[in-house]
């Protein structure tokens, strides 16, 4: 658990970008990890897509096939 403080609200702010599919509360843990230097952990891949350019290490911990609709 780690507090949630002004530099981190600019942190995640500035990590909007239009159109990338990630919400606020992805943006948030993303602005928090990167913040104590810690990976994130999560199961949503399209995190990847973002982590390099973020400046956040991203672990993906479930891989396998899209579920067709």
């Amino acid at each position: 658990m780690s507090p949630f403080n002004r530099l981190d609200a600019r942190l995640t702010a500035s990590f909007y970008r239009h159109r990338t599919g990630l919400s606020l509360a992805d943006r948030v843990c993303l602005a928090l990890a990167r913040s104590v230097a810690s990976p994130a952990y999560t199961a949503d891949r399209l995190w990847e897509n973002w982590a390099a350019q973020l400046g956040v290490q991203v672990v993906v911990i479930r891989r396998g096939t899209p579920v067709d609709q």
